[in-house]
Protein backbone atom coordinates (compact mmCIF):
# COMPACT_ATOMS: atom_id res chain seq x y z
CA UNK A 1 0.00 0.00 0.00
CA UNK A 2 2.10 2.91 0.50
CA UNK A 3 2.01 3.65 3.64
CA UNK A 4 0.16 5.75 1.95
CA UNK A 5 -0.51 8.62 4.60
CA UNK A 6 2.18 9.70 3.69
CA UNK A 7 2.73 10.32 -0.01
CA UNK A 8 0.10 13.09 1.16
CA UNK A 9 2.97 14.63 3.53
CA UNK A 10 5.27 15.79 0.90
CA UNK A 11 4.69 19.50 1.65
CA UNK A 12 5.11 19.52 5.69
CA UNK A 13 7.99 19.19 8.04
CA UNK A 14 8.02 15.73 8.27
CA UNK A 15 11.49 13.06 8.42
CA UNK A 16 11.81 11.12 5.82
CA UNK A 17 10.61 7.72 7.58
CA UNK A 18 7.41 9.61 7.24
CA UNK A 19 7.09 9.97 3.93
CA UNK A 20 6.98 7.06 1.96
CA UNK A 21 8.70 8.54 -1.17
CA UNK A 22 7.39 8.29 -4.75
CA UNK A 23 8.65 11.02 -7.01
CA UNK A 24 6.65 10.51 -9.88
CA UNK A 25 3.07 10.69 -7.48
CA UNK A 26 4.40 13.47 -5.50
CA UNK A 27 3.51 17.11 -6.59
CA UNK A 28 6.43 18.68 -4.56
CA UNK A 29 8.98 16.26 -5.99
CA UNK A 30 7.61 16.80 -9.58
CA UNK A 31 7.74 20.61 -9.11
CA UNK A 32 11.23 20.36 -7.91
CA UNK A 33 12.66 17.80 -10.98
CA UNK A 34 11.02 19.85 -13.20
CA UNK A 35 13.54 22.82 -12.62
CA UNK A 36 16.62 20.85 -13.10
CA UNK A 37 18.51 21.03 -16.13
CA UNK A 38 17.72 17.88 -17.95
CA UNK A 39 20.26 18.03 -20.58
CA UNK A 40 23.05 17.73 -17.94
CA UNK A 41 21.62 14.68 -16.88
CA UNK A 42 21.56 12.65 -19.89
CA UNK A 43 24.39 10.90 -22.29
CA UNK A 44 24.32 8.75 -25.32
CA UNK A 45 23.93 4.99 -24.83
CA UNK A 46 27.41 3.17 -25.40
CA UNK A 47 26.12 -0.52 -27.63
CA UNK A 48 25.60 -3.55 -25.66
CA UNK A 49 27.49 -6.13 -25.57
CA UNK A 50 26.58 -8.01 -22.21
CA UNK A 51 25.00 -11.48 -23.05
CA UNK A 52 23.47 -11.91 -19.52
CA UNK A 53 20.42 -9.73 -18.74
CA UNK A 54 22.49 -8.15 -15.91
CA UNK A 55 26.06 -7.28 -16.90
CA UNK A 56 28.87 -6.18 -14.69
CA UNK A 57 28.38 -2.37 -15.35
CA UNK A 58 24.33 -2.68 -14.32
CA UNK A 59 25.58 -5.02 -11.51
CA UNK A 60 28.09 -2.43 -10.67
CA UNK A 61 25.30 0.21 -10.77
CA UNK A 62 23.35 -1.24 -8.42
CA UNK A 63 25.84 -1.47 -5.35
CA UNK A 64 26.91 2.17 -6.20
CA UNK A 65 23.12 3.31 -6.55
CA UNK A 66 22.34 1.19 -2.48
CA UNK A 67 25.55 2.94 -1.33
CA UNK A 68 24.45 6.35 -2.40
CA UNK A 69 20.82 6.24 -0.79
CA UNK A 70 22.07 3.70 2.44
CA UNK A 71 19.96 1.38 1.37
CA UNK A 72 20.55 -2.06 3.17
CA UNK A 73 19.09 -5.09 1.34
CA UNK A 74 17.90 -5.47 -2.48
CA UNK A 75 16.07 -8.28 -4.34
CA UNK A 76 16.12 -7.96 -8.43
CA UNK A 77 14.42 -10.16 -10.67
CA UNK A 78 14.52 -9.23 -14.99
CA UNK A 79 12.49 -11.22 -17.39
CA UNK A 80 12.65 -11.48 -20.81
CA UNK A 81 10.99 -12.99 -23.53
CA UNK A 82 13.68 -14.64 -26.20
CA UNK A 83 13.18 -13.36 -29.42
CA UNK A 84 10.63 -14.97 -31.34
CA UNK A 85 9.66 -17.78 -28.92
CA UNK A 86 6.96 -17.53 -26.70
CA UNK A 87 7.81 -19.74 -24.62
CA UNK A 88 11.53 -19.28 -23.90
CA UNK A 89 12.47 -16.59 -21.78
CA UNK A 90 16.20 -15.75 -19.96
CA UNK A 91 15.71 -14.80 -16.30
CA UNK A 92 17.84 -13.23 -13.90
CA UNK A 93 17.71 -13.37 -10.28
CA UNK A 94 19.75 -11.53 -7.33
CA UNK A 95 19.49 -10.76 -3.85
CA UNK A 96 22.33 -7.54 -2.48
CA UNK A 97 23.09 -6.45 0.92
CA UNK A 98 21.51 -7.92 4.23
CA UNK A 99 17.98 -8.36 5.24
CA UNK A 100 18.47 -7.70 9.07
CA UNK A 101 20.26 -5.03 11.18
CA UNK A 102 22.57 -8.53 11.98
CA UNK A 103 23.85 -8.23 8.93
CA UNK A 104 22.12 -11.68 7.61
CA UNK A 105 22.89 -11.68 4.19
CA UNK A 106 19.63 -10.90 1.63
CA UNK A 107 18.60 -13.97 -0.53
CA UNK A 108 15.91 -14.07 -2.97
CA UNK A 109 14.42 -16.91 -1.51
CA UNK A 110 14.14 -13.71 1.38
CA UNK A 111 10.07 -12.74 2.05
CA UNK A 112 9.63 -9.06 1.74
CA UNK A 113 5.96 -7.62 2.11
CA UNK A 114 5.05 -5.96 -1.17
CA UNK A 115 2.12 -3.61 0.16
CA UNK A 116 0.12 -2.12 -2.76
CA UNK A 117 1.17 -4.72 -5.13
CA UNK A 118 -0.79 -6.76 -3.55
CA UNK A 119 -4.11 -4.62 -5.33
CA UNK A 120 -2.93 -6.42 -8.17
CA UNK A 121 -4.56 -9.83 -6.86
CA UNK A 122 -7.34 -7.97 -5.81
CA UNK A 123 -8.51 -6.73 -8.98
CA UNK A 124 -7.44 -9.85 -11.02
CA UNK A 125 -10.11 -11.34 -7.78
CA UNK A 126 -13.26 -9.30 -9.19
CA UNK A 127 -11.82 -9.87 -12.61
CA UNK A 128 -12.46 -13.32 -12.39
CA UNK A 129 -15.99 -12.88 -11.21
CA UNK A 130 -17.04 -11.02 -13.65
CA UNK A 131 -15.83 -13.01 -15.81
CA UNK A 132 -17.38 -16.02 -14.77
CA UNK A 133 -20.91 -16.66 -16.93
CA UNK A 134 -22.74 -17.31 -13.90
CA UNK A 135 -22.35 -14.42 -12.40
CA UNK A 136 -24.05 -11.38 -12.82
CA UNK A 137 -21.02 -9.04 -12.11
CA UNK A 138 -19.83 -6.31 -14.39
CA UNK A 139 -17.66 -3.72 -14.45
CA UNK A 140 -20.41 -1.32 -14.37
CA UNK A 141 -22.41 -3.05 -11.70
CA UNK A 142 -23.18 -0.76 -9.11
CA UNK A 143 -21.48 -0.70 -5.54
CA UNK A 144 -24.43 0.07 -3.79
CA UNK A 145 -26.71 -2.58 -5.28
CA UNK A 146 -23.80 -4.92 -4.60
CA UNK A 147 -23.35 -3.53 -0.59
CA UNK A 148 -26.37 -2.08 0.24
CA UNK A 149 -23.97 -1.13 3.46
CA UNK A 150 -21.61 1.19 0.79
CA UNK A 151 -22.02 4.48 1.52
CA UNK A 152 -20.30 8.25 0.93
CA UNK A 153 -20.79 11.32 2.13
CA UNK A 154 -21.22 12.63 -1.45
CA UNK A 155 -24.61 11.26 -2.88
CA UNK A 156 -24.27 11.20 -5.66
CA UNK A 157 -21.03 9.14 -5.21
CA UNK A 158 -22.82 6.79 -3.50
CA UNK A 159 -25.51 6.00 -6.01
CA UNK A 160 -23.47 5.71 -8.79
CA UNK A 161 -19.99 4.76 -7.84
CA UNK A 162 -19.25 1.13 -9.49
CA UNK A 163 -16.22 -1.50 -9.69
CA UNK A 164 -14.56 0.66 -11.94
CA UNK A 165 -14.67 4.00 -9.90
CA UNK A 166 -13.31 2.25 -6.90
CA UNK A 167 -10.08 0.44 -8.52
CA UNK A 168 -8.80 3.47 -10.69
CA UNK A 169 -9.33 5.75 -7.52
CA UNK A 170 -11.77 8.35 -8.62
CA UNK A 171 -14.76 8.09 -6.16
CA UNK A 172 -13.77 11.57 -5.01
CA UNK A 173 -12.55 10.31 -1.32
CA UNK A 174 -9.02 11.16 -0.23
CA UNK A 175 -6.84 8.51 1.26
CA UNK A 176 -7.36 9.40 4.50
CA UNK A 177 -4.71 6.60 5.60
CA UNK A 178 -4.62 7.68 9.43
CA UNK A 179 -8.24 5.90 9.72
CA UNK A 180 -7.27 2.26 8.72
CA UNK A 181 -10.27 -0.44 9.68
CA UNK A 182 -9.91 -2.49 12.65
CA UNK A 183 -11.69 -5.24 11.38
CA UNK A 184 -11.35 -7.26 7.77
CA UNK A 185 -14.35 -5.81 6.74
CA UNK A 186 -13.64 -2.54 8.52
CA UNK A 187 -13.47 -0.05 5.80
CA UNK A 188 -17.13 -0.85 4.18
CA UNK A 189 -18.27 0.76 7.94
CA UNK A 190 -16.29 3.68 7.48
CA UNK A 191 -15.88 5.26 4.54
CA UNK A 192 -18.66 6.91 5.02
CA UNK A 193 -18.21 8.84 7.77
CA UNK A 194 -14.42 10.29 5.84
CA UNK A 195 -14.84 13.59 4.25
CA UNK A 196 -14.11 13.66 0.05
CA UNK A 197 -12.30 16.24 -1.04
CA UNK A 198 -12.84 16.45 -4.52
CA UNK A 199 -16.45 15.43 -6.62
CA UNK A 200 -17.34 12.10 -7.85
CA UNK A 201 -15.22 11.16 -10.97
CA UNK A 202 -13.24 14.32 -11.39
CA UNK A 203 -9.70 13.97 -10.24
CA UNK A 204 -7.46 10.44 -9.88
CA UNK A 205 -6.67 9.78 -5.56
CA UNK A 206 -5.41 7.18 -4.39
CA UNK A 207 -7.35 5.43 -1.69
CA UNK A 208 -6.44 2.09 -0.15
CA UNK A 209 -9.76 1.73 1.49
CA UNK A 210 -11.58 1.21 -1.48
CA UNK A 211 -9.49 -1.73 -2.37
CA UNK A 212 -10.52 -3.53 0.82
CA UNK A 213 -14.02 -2.59 -0.17
CA UNK A 214 -12.83 -4.66 -3.14
CA UNK A 215 -12.04 -7.34 -1.01
CA UNK A 216 -15.47 -8.00 1.15
CA UNK A 217 -17.19 -7.69 -2.51
CA UNK A 218 -14.98 -10.51 -3.35
CA UNK A 219 -16.18 -12.52 -0.07
CA UNK A 220 -19.12 -11.79 -0.14
CA UNK A 221 -20.39 -12.76 -3.58
CA UNK A 222 -17.62 -15.86 -3.72
CA UNK A 223 -18.79 -17.26 -0.38
CA UNK A 224 -15.40 -17.86 0.33
CA UNK A 225 -12.89 -15.76 2.53
CA UNK A 226 -10.99 -13.30 0.45
CA UNK A 227 -7.69 -14.42 1.05
CA UNK A 228 -8.29 -18.14 0.25
CA UNK A 229 -10.18 -16.91 -3.34
CA UNK A 230 -6.71 -15.35 -4.24
CA UNK A 231 -4.28 -17.95 -3.07
CA UNK A 232 -7.09 -20.82 -4.75
CA UNK A 233 -7.48 -18.96 -7.67
CA UNK A 234 -4.44 -17.17 -8.77
CA UNK A 235 -1.68 -18.07 -6.15
CA UNK A 236 -1.98 -21.88 -7.04
CA UNK A 237 -3.02 -21.99 -10.28
CA UNK A 238 -0.06 -19.76 -11.46
CA UNK A 239 2.54 -21.51 -9.61
CA UNK A 240 3.53 -19.95 -6.84
CA UNK A 241 5.16 -21.68 -4.13
CA UNK A 242 6.04 -19.14 -1.40
CA UNK A 243 3.54 -16.06 -1.92
CA UNK A 244 1.49 -15.40 1.48
CA UNK A 245 -0.52 -13.00 2.91
CA UNK A 246 -0.09 -11.44 6.31
CA UNK A 247 -0.41 -13.32 9.26
CA UNK A 248 1.10 -13.18 12.66
CA UNK A 249 3.22 -16.82 11.92
CA UNK A 250 4.84 -15.47 9.03
CA UNK A 251 5.63 -11.88 10.86
CA UNK A 252 7.81 -14.31 13.30
CA UNK A 253 8.79 -17.02 10.72
CA UNK A 254 12.38 -15.31 10.79
CA UNK A 255 12.11 -15.15 6.84
CA UNK A 256 10.74 -11.58 6.42
CA UNK A 257 13.39 -9.05 5.84
CA UNK A 258 13.27 -6.13 8.70
CA UNK A 259 12.84 -2.66 7.26
CA UNK A 260 15.30 0.02 7.55
CA UNK A 261 14.07 3.86 7.92
CA UNK A 262 16.18 7.20 8.06
CA UNK A 263 14.93 8.83 11.11
CA UNK A 264 14.82 12.85 11.28
CA UNK A 265 16.55 13.32 7.93
CA UNK A 266 16.54 16.93 7.09
CA UNK A 267 18.59 19.08 4.64
CA UNK A 268 21.15 19.83 7.36
CA UNK A 269 22.01 16.23 9.04
CA UNK A 270 21.61 12.25 7.22
CA UNK A 271 19.24 11.39 10.19
CA UNK A 272 19.85 8.20 11.95
CA UNK A 273 19.45 4.72 10.43
CA UNK A 274 16.87 2.21 12.21
CA UNK A 275 15.43 -1.42 11.53
CA UNK A 276 12.21 -1.45 12.35
CA UNK A 277 9.26 -4.72 12.41
CA UNK A 278 6.73 -5.47 9.43
CA UNK A 279 3.57 -3.62 10.39
CA UNK A 280 1.11 -5.65 12.09
CA UNK A 281 -2.53 -6.91 11.02
CA UNK A 282 -1.62 -6.23 8.15
CA UNK A 283 -4.11 -8.83 7.29
CA UNK A 284 -6.68 -6.42 8.91
CA UNK A 285 -5.80 -2.93 7.79
CA UNK A 286 -5.25 -3.36 4.42
CA UNK A 287 -6.78 -6.52 3.88
CA UNK A 288 -7.41 -5.89 -0.14
CA UNK A 289 -4.88 -3.22 -0.38
CA UNK A 290 -1.48 -4.39 0.82
CA UNK A 291 -1.12 -7.28 2.82
CA UNK A 292 1.06 -9.77 0.21
CA UNK A 293 4.27 -11.41 1.07
CA UNK A 294 6.39 -12.96 -1.77
CA UNK A 295 10.23 -12.82 -3.03
CA UNK A 296 11.58 -12.35 -6.59
CA UNK A 297 11.22 -16.05 -7.13
CA UNK A 298 7.61 -15.91 -7.09
CA UNK A 299 7.79 -12.43 -8.93
CA UNK A 300 9.08 -13.87 -11.74
CA UNK A 301 7.14 -16.19 -12.69
CA UNK A 302 3.66 -13.44 -11.81
CA UNK A 303 5.53 -11.28 -14.54
CA UNK A 304 6.11 -14.00 -17.02
CA UNK A 305 1.97 -14.61 -16.69
CA UNK A 306 1.48 -10.77 -17.18
CA UNK A 307 3.29 -10.87 -20.46
CA UNK A 308 2.17 -14.03 -21.33
CA UNK A 309 -1.86 -12.74 -21.26
CA UNK A 310 -2.66 -14.26 -18.21
CA UNK A 311 -1.34 -17.22 -18.55
CA UNK A 312 0.89 -19.39 -16.34
CA UNK A 313 4.22 -20.87 -18.43
CA UNK A 314 4.56 -23.15 -15.32
CA UNK A 315 1.46 -24.92 -14.86
CA UNK A 316 0.04 -23.86 -18.07
CA UNK A 317 -3.44 -22.68 -17.06
CA UNK A 318 -5.37 -19.38 -17.96
CA UNK A 319 -4.59 -17.38 -14.69
CA UNK A 320 -6.61 -14.18 -15.62
CA UNK A 321 -8.28 -14.23 -18.80
CA UNK A 322 -6.93 -12.24 -21.34
CA UNK A 323 -9.21 -9.85 -21.76
CA UNK A 324 -9.40 -9.18 -17.71
CA UNK A 325 -5.87 -8.18 -17.87
CA UNK A 326 -6.21 -6.17 -20.59
CA UNK A 327 -8.92 -4.17 -18.79
CA UNK A 328 -6.91 -4.38 -15.60
CA UNK A 329 -3.88 -2.56 -17.92
CA UNK A 330 -5.82 0.13 -19.95
CA UNK A 331 -5.34 3.91 -18.87
CA UNK A 332 -8.95 4.84 -17.18
CA UNK A 333 -7.95 7.72 -14.86
CA UNK A 334 -5.27 10.42 -15.90
CA UNK A 335 -2.82 10.30 -12.47
CA UNK A 336 -2.00 13.92 -11.82
CA UNK A 337 -2.74 15.61 -15.11
CA UNK A 338 -1.36 19.15 -15.51
CA UNK A 339 2.08 18.11 -13.88
CA UNK A 340 5.07 18.71 -15.22
CA UNK A 341 7.26 15.47 -16.17
CA UNK A 342 11.17 14.68 -16.97
CA UNK A 343 11.33 14.28 -21.01
CA UNK A 344 11.74 10.75 -20.96
CA UNK A 345 8.53 9.99 -19.18
CA UNK A 346 4.93 9.81 -20.72
CA UNK A 347 1.71 10.86 -18.41
CA UNK A 348 0.30 8.29 -16.26
CA UNK A 349 -2.86 6.72 -16.16
CA UNK A 350 -4.12 4.70 -13.94
CA UNK A 351 -6.43 1.18 -14.93
CA UNK A 352 -7.47 -1.12 -12.57
CA UNK A 353 -4.29 -1.89 -10.17
CA UNK A 354 -1.68 -0.64 -12.96
CA UNK A 355 -0.46 2.57 -13.99
CA UNK A 356 0.82 2.94 -17.52
CA UNK A 357 3.10 5.45 -18.98
CA UNK A 358 6.55 5.42 -21.09
CA UNK A 359 10.24 5.46 -20.94
CA UNK A 360 11.65 7.03 -23.99
CA UNK A 361 8.81 5.77 -26.65
CA UNK A 362 8.52 2.25 -25.13
CA UNK A 363 5.11 1.52 -22.82
CA UNK A 364 5.36 0.28 -20.01
CA UNK A 365 2.27 -1.56 -17.12
CA UNK A 366 3.48 -1.37 -13.26
CA UNK A 367 2.76 -0.59 -9.64
CA UNK A 368 4.32 0.23 -6.85
CA UNK A 369 4.08 -0.70 -3.41
CA UNK A 370 5.20 0.78 0.05
CA UNK A 371 5.15 0.36 4.06
CA UNK A 372 7.58 1.78 6.23
CA UNK A 373 11.36 0.48 5.87
CA UNK A 374 9.92 -1.66 2.43
CA UNK A 375 9.15 -0.66 -0.92
CA UNK A 376 8.41 -2.83 -3.88
CA UNK A 377 7.94 -1.71 -7.90
CA UNK A 378 7.08 -4.55 -10.14
CA UNK A 379 7.36 -3.55 -14.01
CA UNK A 380 6.57 -4.75 -17.20
CA UNK A 381 7.66 -3.48 -20.94
CA UNK A 382 4.45 -5.76 -22.58
CA UNK A 383 5.88 -4.68 -26.38
CA UNK A 384 8.81 -5.83 -25.63
CA UNK A 385 8.25 -8.62 -23.61
CA UNK A 386 10.41 -7.47 -20.33
CA UNK A 387 9.81 -7.34 -16.66
CA UNK A 388 11.74 -6.07 -13.90
CA UNK A 389 10.88 -6.30 -10.31
CA UNK A 390 12.72 -4.68 -7.74
CA UNK A 391 11.88 -4.86 -3.66
CA UNK A 392 14.25 -3.01 -1.05
CA UNK A 393 14.07 -2.82 2.72
CA UNK A 394 14.35 1.01 3.14
CA UNK A 395 11.80 4.31 2.73
CA UNK A 396 12.30 5.61 -0.21
CA UNK A 397 11.82 4.66 -3.87
CA UNK A 398 15.16 6.73 -5.53
CA UNK A 399 17.02 3.03 -5.75
CA UNK A 400 14.16 0.94 -7.27
CA UNK A 401 13.51 3.97 -10.10
CA UNK A 402 17.13 4.13 -10.82
CA UNK A 403 17.92 1.10 -11.01
CA UNK A 404 14.53 0.31 -13.22
CA UNK A 405 15.33 2.95 -15.59
CA UNK A 406 18.75 1.55 -16.30
CA UNK A 407 18.34 -1.60 -16.69
CA UNK A 408 15.53 -0.66 -19.18
CA UNK A 409 18.24 1.15 -21.26
CA UNK A 410 20.43 -1.24 -21.04
CA UNK A 411 18.06 -4.32 -22.25
CA UNK A 412 15.82 -2.15 -24.49
CA UNK A 413 19.00 -0.94 -26.48
CA UNK A 414 17.48 3.58 -25.46
CA UNK A 415 19.52 5.95 -27.12
CA UNK A 416 19.66 8.03 -23.47
CA UNK A 417 21.61 7.11 -20.52
CA UNK A 418 19.66 9.78 -18.01
CA UNK A 419 21.15 10.06 -14.85
CA UNK A 420 18.47 9.80 -12.59
CA UNK A 421 21.14 9.61 -9.20
CA UNK A 422 21.83 13.16 -10.02
CA UNK A 423 18.34 14.06 -10.77
CA UNK A 424 17.29 12.56 -7.58
CA UNK A 425 19.60 13.87 -5.06
CA UNK A 426 19.19 17.10 -6.51
CA UNK A 427 15.70 17.67 -6.27
CA UNK A 428 15.21 15.82 -2.77
CA UNK A 429 17.62 18.08 -1.34
CA UNK A 430 15.62 20.94 -2.22
CA UNK A 431 12.54 18.98 -1.12
CA UNK A 432 14.20 18.58 2.60
CA UNK A 433 15.19 22.07 2.60
CA UNK A 434 11.34 23.35 1.59
CA UNK A 435 10.31 21.20 4.36
CA UNK A 436 12.24 22.88 6.72
CA UNK A 437 12.07 26.34 6.04
CA UNK A 438 7.86 25.07 6.15
CA UNK A 439 8.06 24.09 9.80
CA UNK A 440 10.79 27.57 10.84
CA UNK A 441 7.81 29.78 9.07
CA UNK A 442 5.23 28.43 11.62
CA UNK A 443 3.59 30.99 13.45
CA UNK A 444 3.48 31.24 16.97
CA UNK A 445 0.56 32.72 18.40
CA UNK A 446 0.39 36.30 18.14
CA UNK A 447 1.08 38.51 21.46
CA UNK A 448 -2.54 39.64 21.30
CA UNK A 449 -4.00 36.55 20.94
CA UNK A 450 -7.89 36.36 21.87
CA UNK A 451 -8.63 33.76 24.16
CA UNK A 452 -11.06 30.84 23.03
CA UNK A 453 -15.04 31.19 24.01
CA UNK A 454 -14.34 29.06 26.98
CA UNK A 455 -11.76 28.05 29.47
CA UNK A 456 -9.40 25.13 28.19
CA UNK A 457 -10.79 23.71 30.97
CA UNK A 458 -14.30 23.08 29.41
CA UNK A 459 -12.60 21.98 26.35
CA UNK A 460 -11.45 18.65 28.18
CA UNK A 461 -13.59 15.90 27.53
CA UNK A 462 -13.88 12.84 24.05
CA UNK A 463 -14.46 13.74 20.58
CA UNK A 464 -15.86 10.86 18.18
CA UNK A 465 -15.37 10.37 14.44
CA UNK A 466 -16.68 7.83 12.96
CA UNK A 467 -13.81 6.47 11.16
CA UNK A 468 -11.11 7.73 13.27
CA UNK A 469 -12.14 6.92 16.62
CA UNK A 470 -12.22 8.63 20.03
CA UNK A 471 -10.35 11.16 20.98
CA UNK A 472 -10.43 12.12 24.94
CA UNK A 473 -8.50 15.58 25.36
CA UNK A 474 -7.35 16.33 28.98
CA UNK A 475 -5.49 19.34 30.39
CA UNK A 476 -1.57 19.11 29.69
CA UNK A 477 -0.23 22.52 30.91
CA UNK A 478 -1.36 24.89 28.65
CA UNK A 479 -2.04 22.27 25.83
CA UNK A 480 -4.38 20.05 25.03
CA UNK A 481 -3.74 16.34 24.88
CA UNK A 482 -5.13 13.29 23.42
CA UNK A 483 -3.61 9.62 23.37
CA UNK A 484 -4.70 8.10 19.32
CA UNK A 485 -7.67 5.88 18.98
CA UNK A 486 -6.45 2.30 18.39
CA UNK A 487 -8.18 3.03 15.17
CA UNK A 488 -5.40 5.34 14.26
CA UNK A 489 -3.02 3.91 12.11
CA UNK A 490 0.90 4.84 13.32
CA UNK A 491 -0.72 7.59 15.23
CA UNK A 492 0.53 8.23 18.81
CA UNK A 493 -1.50 11.28 19.72
CA UNK A 494 -2.65 14.63 18.98
CA UNK A 495 -1.51 18.25 20.96
CA UNK A 496 -3.54 21.32 20.98
CA UNK A 497 -1.71 24.44 21.59
CA UNK A 498 -3.72 27.59 21.55
CA UNK A 499 -2.66 29.97 18.64
CA UNK A 500 -5.68 32.83 18.34
CA UNK A 501 -9.61 33.08 19.49
CA UNK A 502 -11.09 29.34 19.14
CA UNK A 503 -7.88 28.72 16.49
CA UNK A 504 -5.41 26.17 17.58
CA UNK A 505 -2.43 24.57 16.64
CA UNK A 506 -2.10 20.65 15.77
CA UNK A 507 0.58 18.20 16.24
CA UNK A 508 0.10 15.15 15.13
CA UNK A 509 2.35 12.68 17.23
CA UNK A 510 3.44 9.76 14.79
CA UNK A 511 5.35 6.62 16.15
CA UNK A 512 7.58 3.97 14.37
CA UNK A 513 8.54 1.02 16.24
CA UNK A 514 12.44 0.50 16.45
CA UNK A 515 13.45 -3.19 16.77
CA UNK A 516 15.27 -3.64 20.22
CA UNK A 517 14.07 -0.61 21.86
CA UNK A 518 10.90 -1.01 24.24
CA UNK A 519 9.66 2.71 23.68
CA UNK A 520 8.77 3.91 19.61
CA UNK A 521 9.97 6.64 18.22
CA UNK A 522 8.03 9.73 17.85
CA UNK A 523 8.03 12.74 15.47
CA UNK A 524 5.60 15.29 14.50
CA UNK A 525 3.70 16.56 11.61
CA UNK A 526 2.13 20.07 11.78
CA UNK A 527 -1.93 21.63 11.16
CA UNK A 528 -4.68 23.69 12.41
CA UNK A 529 -7.87 23.11 14.65
CA UNK A 530 -10.61 24.79 15.46
CA UNK A 531 -13.24 24.17 18.29
CA UNK A 532 -17.14 25.26 17.55
CA UNK A 533 -19.86 26.06 19.51
CA UNK A 534 -23.29 26.50 19.68
CA UNK A 535 -24.85 28.80 22.78
CA UNK A 536 -21.63 28.17 24.39
CA UNK A 537 -21.98 24.78 24.46
CA UNK A 538 -18.69 22.96 22.06
CA UNK A 539 -19.82 20.76 19.30
CA UNK A 540 -17.14 19.46 18.48
CA UNK A 541 -13.29 20.30 16.96
CA UNK A 542 -12.19 20.29 12.94
CA UNK A 543 -8.55 19.33 12.25
CA UNK A 544 -7.08 19.82 8.76
CA UNK A 545 -3.36 20.58 7.30
CA UNK A 546 -2.99 17.24 4.87
CA UNK A 547 -4.49 14.67 7.51
CA UNK A 548 -6.54 13.14 5.05
CA UNK A 549 -4.34 13.06 2.20
CA UNK A 550 -5.85 14.83 -0.64
CA UNK A 551 -4.76 14.14 -3.88
CA UNK A 552 -3.06 16.43 -7.15
CA UNK A 553 -6.31 18.63 -8.49
CA UNK A 554 -8.45 18.19 -5.35
CA UNK A 555 -10.46 21.03 -4.57
CA UNK A 556 -9.02 23.46 -1.36
CA UNK A 557 -11.22 23.79 1.22
CA UNK A 558 -12.37 27.36 2.22
CA UNK A 559 -10.21 29.30 4.10
CA UNK A 560 -13.22 30.70 5.99
CA UNK A 561 -16.00 29.78 7.16
CA UNK A 562 -17.11 27.19 10.46
CA UNK A 563 -14.87 24.92 11.64
CA UNK A 564 -16.93 22.01 10.10
CA UNK A 565 -16.77 23.46 7.03
CA UNK A 566 -12.77 24.27 7.15
CA UNK A 567 -12.16 20.65 8.22
CA UNK A 568 -10.39 17.56 6.74
CA UNK A 569 -11.57 15.80 9.80
CA UNK A 570 -14.08 16.54 11.67
CA UNK A 571 -14.77 14.95 15.31
CA UNK A 572 -18.03 15.42 17.23
CA UNK A 573 -18.28 16.77 21.11
CA UNK A 574 -19.18 13.38 23.07
CA UNK A 575 -19.12 13.17 26.49
CA UNK A 576 -17.81 16.78 27.78
CA UNK A 577 -18.16 17.29 31.42
CA UNK A 578 -19.40 21.08 31.04
CA UNK A 579 -21.56 20.48 28.00
CA UNK A 580 -25.35 20.38 28.84
CA UNK A 581 -26.88 16.74 28.45
CA UNK A 582 -27.92 16.34 24.31
CA UNK A 583 -25.89 19.53 23.92
CA UNK A 584 -23.13 17.24 21.84
CA UNK A 585 -25.91 16.22 19.42
CA UNK A 586 -26.07 19.92 17.46
CA UNK A 587 -24.12 17.88 14.57
CA UNK A 588 -23.65 14.79 13.00
CA UNK A 589 -20.96 13.12 10.60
Amino acid sequence: MRLAFIAAFTTLAVPRVAQAYNPFSSATFLSQLSELDFNATRSLAPLRTASSLISSEIDAFIRETMALWDVQGLQLAVVQRRPGLNDEWDVDTRAYGVMSRNGTPMTTNTLFPIASNSKQFTAAAIGLLVSNESSPLTWSSKMKSLLPEFELQDVEATEYANIVDLLTHRTGLPRHDLAMPIRKDGSLSIVGHMKASAEFREVWQYNNHMYNIAATLVERLSGIPFFDFVKNNIFEKAGFEDTHYYSPDIAASGRVTEGFCKFNESASGNGTLIATTLMEKLDVKVHGAGAAITNVEDIVLWMQTLLNDGKSPKTGKQVIPANILAKMSSGITVVNPGLPYPPELGPTTYGLAFEASSYQGHQFVEHGGSLPGYHSQITRFPNDGLGIAILVNEDLTFTYQAIKHRIAEDLLGLPIRVDWNTRFKTAYAAALWQMEEIEKGRIPSPSGATPPSVPLSQLVGTYTNGAYGQLTFSLSGAALYSHASDDLTFVHGFTLGHFDGNLFNLTVSLFLTEIGKEKPLIFNMSGLAEFAFEEGVVTGVGMWGGLWGAGFGSEALPMEGTAYEKAEVWFQADRLPWNEVGAQSVFHV
